[in-house]
């Protein structure tokens, strides 16, 4: 009888014991992982490789890595000292806006892209990835990479603030332009 007791002792503990501690897990949400992107660390300083942001102390903006010969680190003033042009483009509310910015195909240019890349990923602080074909980035003149706000209405939604960047990839479908860009990895 002290072995049935026992037994059935046993039984409700593990009855009571699993369910808390299965909800004991939920209970406490981990948060959710940013991908951060894994690039290649820059050279010593050149025009083809910028200096790294602890040296400036300006803040990291843009990582360009992954097929190139010289992967880069790109402060925010970095990128604004890069030649810029303005481009008449045409949003997804149908209007055509103005607006400036550094040629994405200069940046991948300075990178040394390699022979066999195919792809180029465009990934945001939030995660967010988008694979865009090389030839299509290539075949746009207008392929920029926008600095922070002075964005039309349409795209308020992305919440772009000053020191924020967004390919603008004109020509090809609106989820290709990625907003909060902060890397880009050649495939």
């Amino acid at each position: 009888m002290m072995v049935m007791e026992r037994i059935n002792q046993i039984f409700i503990l593990m009855i009571i014991l699993v369910p808390a501690v299965i909800l004991a897990g939920c209970a406490t949400p981990t948060p959710a992982a940013t991908p951060t992107p894994v690039v290649t660390p820059s050279p010593a300083p050149t025009a083809a490789s910028p200096s790294p942001a602890a040296a400036s102390g300006d803040q990291l903006a843009l990582q360009i890595g992954g097929k190139v010969s010289h992967p880069a680190n790109y402060t925010l003033s970095e990128l604004r000292s890069y030649p810029s042009f303005n481009a008449s483009v045409l949003f997804k509310d149908n209007n055509t806006y103005d607006l400036n910015g550094v040629s994405l195909n200069r940046l991948l240019d300075d990178a040394g892209v390699a022979a066999d890349a195919t792809a180029i990923d465009l990934i945001a602080s939030d995660g967010y990835r988008e694979t865009v074909n090389l030839s299509d980035v290539r075949a746009s003149r207008d392929a920029m990479v926008h600095i922070g706000g002075g964005l039309p209405i349409c795209c308020a939604s992305d919440n772009l603030k000053d020191n924020e960047l967004k390919a603008i990839l004109p020509g090809m479908p609106f989820p290709t332009w990625a907003s909060h860009l902060i890397a880009i990895e050649v495939k």
